[in-house]
């Protein structure tokens, strides 16, 4: 569906929010976190204090990997999402990429699920099974494999620490399909010890979008 149906927001608030920014929700998350909904040049953003969290086909740090990747990207068919947002991912999946896909995503806070849900996803085409998990240990137990894992998960502006293991990166990797791919966000500012994908996926490179490194690394 074309977003201008989205909520039913009017063309001209649309048109306007390229201006001012109209905020239109606004929820605690885990630890109570403020996070807040707005229209911001056309499109639903979602943001905590300190950090963009989604943001429609403007979400770049994917928006751009996903161009860097055509055509790869458009054969991927099972997406696992860890970490969900306002649901840019598969927005940016089927809207921009036009690929045909089944999500499940996984997102501890039921806060952003909600948010995702209500602006989003019942706005897409796509299968999307979402899972109130912690992403830290879904990939340990799930007997599922994915042909694209994109891995998104913050607090506010940092992702943690935890989630840098190599025991993660063999659990993410034992996930994925043969030849599947990762793609694994971070903001290069925390300079997190990301050196151990290497240890799991040696071919893993980063593809460099405003503040962000997304790592690019393939189940060979």
């Amino acid at each position: 569906m074309g977003e201008i149906n989205r909520l039913n927001i009017p063309f001209w608030k649309k048109l306007l929010s390229h201006i001012v920014e109209f905020p239109l929700e606004t929820v605690l998350g885990n630890d109570n976190l403020p996070l807040t909904v707005c229209l911001h040049k056309g499109r639903f953003q979602l943001y905590s204090e300190n950090a963009i969290y989604s943001w429609d086909d403007l979400y770049t740090q994917f928006r751009d990997v996903f161009n860097h990747l055509t055509p790869e990207i458009k054969q991927k068919k099972e997406v696992l999402l860890l970490g969900l947002g306002l649901g840019s991912i598969p927005y940016l999946l089927e809207n921009k990429m036009g690929v045909d896909a089944y999500y499940t995503a996984v997102e501890l806070d039921e806060s952003i699920i909600y948010l995702a849900e209500k602006y989003t996803l019942q706005y897409l085409k796509s299968g999307i099974s979402t899972v109130q998990a912690d992403a830290l240990d879904f990939p340990f137990y799930t007997e599922e494999k994915f042909d694209l894992i994109c891995f998104d998960v913050f607090n506010d502006h940092l992702t943690p620490l935890e989630f840098f293991s190599t025991d993660y990166f063999e659990a993410l990797k034992e996930c994925l399909e043969p030849n599947g791919l990762l793609l694994f966000n971070v903001l290069r500012a925390q300079n997190p010890p990301i050196e151990n994908i290497l240890t799991v996926f040696p071919n893993a490179i980063p593809y460099k979008s405003n503040e962000n490194d997304v790592w690019i690394a393939r189940n060979v």
